[in-house]
């Protein structure tokens, strides 16, 4: 006995809006003792679904976070891993945080559904 079954139905709708959630945190700025400031700096980020992320960007332009007198010496390079869930995040090497601010290779860095991920980085900021 064969069961076969032929019809067909049309699905029409909205799958919904991603929903990301992110959180930036600075840790106690660290004097160098020649008037210039080292902080660490982390940015968490989550999928909170519904859809699984492509071209994950995260922005941090630090002229505007440290802006005149204060400026941006130097920073380090971010640190970028997903620590729940899956995905990939890329850091990207050339940021900068004043020229270039883009903290990910957003063509190689995705995020999927309840997956999170975190950046690191260091940043040296005075008056110099």
């Amino acid at each position: 006995m064969t069961i076969t079954d032929s019809d067909t139905a049309d699905i029409s709708g909205t799958l919904g809006q991603p929903v990301i959630g992110v959180a930036k945190a600075a840790g106690e700025a660290v004097s160098n003792g020649d008037g210039t400031f080292t902080l660490s700096i982390s940015i968490v980020l989550e999928n909170l679904g519904p859809l699984d992320l492509s071209a994950v960007q995260v922005v941090d332009d630090l002229a505007t976070t440290f802006p005149p007198p204060s400026s941006v010496i130097s920073v380090t390079q971010p640190i970028a891993m997903i620590t729940a869930g899956n995905g990939l995040l890329t850091h990207n090497p050339a940021f900068d945080g004043t020229g270039d601010i883009d903290l990910l290779v957003a063509s190689t860095s995705t995020l999927d559904i309840d997956a999170r991920g975190e950046i690191f980085q260091d940043a040296l900021v005075g008056t110099k």
